[in-house]
């Protein structure tokens, strides 16, 4: 009887040596990959411009997003110096590391909010010649409204506020590259 006890004790001790381990992240979480594309509108120095972005990572059960973003200016965009010349294509970019929460994504209708930090180049010609470049800190958060069309093809407008610090050009400041930007945009998921 003895060792019929000992060797229920001993088989009991080591059941949590089997037991399932409680994690953040497990076996049954489901992750896509996603490709945003976007197309944005918004001033940069009292000018419209046109800006093309592109979001791209992983996306855990349809709610987490984590990857990279990337937005640079498509047109020309004229500066009120008059030492200044017109910031051109890929003059100003910017990218980084690229964050969203999705809110219901089973639903035919639904909202997100997302978040680019990163850092960017700014590279401006003088009138009179020669050229000024700044390394520039990016912080742009924003809201998302986004329709289902399938369950791997997404269309949705954006609101986002791109804050700009350590622009280091003369006749320009963080102001005049910060400020709103409206976007519509292409997603995919389960590539």
């Amino acid at each position: 009887m003895k060792k019929f006890l000992t060797a229920a004790l001993l088989m009991l001790s080591t059941t949590p040596l089997f037991a399932a381990r409680d994690a953040l992240i497990d076996h049954t979480d489901k992750w896509n990959l996603f490709s945003r594309f976007d197309l944005s509108y918004g001033e940069i120095d009292s000018s419209g411009a046109l800006m093309g972005g592109l979001k791209v990572g992983g996306l855990l059960n349809d709610r987490l997003a984590l990857g990279l973003a990337a937005r640079t200016v498509l047109d020309s965009v004229e500066t009120e110096s008059p030492f200044l010349q017109d910031i051109e294509n890929t003059d100003f970019w910017y990218g980084g590391f690229y964050t969203e929460y999705v809110f219901n994504p089973d639903n035919l209708v639904y909202l997100s909010l997302d978040l680019t930090l990163g850092g960017g180049q700014l590279n401006v010609k003088r009138s009179a010649g020669g050229e000024e470049s700044s390394t520039l800190f990016v912080a742009e958060p924003g809201v998302n409204a986004m329709i289902n069309v399938t369950e791997t093809f997404m269309i949705g407008l954006g609101a986002h506020y791109r804050f700009i610090q350590n622009v280091d050009v003369r006749d320009l400041e963080d102001s005049d590259l910060s400020g709103v930007l409206g976007t519509v945009f292409l997603r995919f998921t389960e590539w």
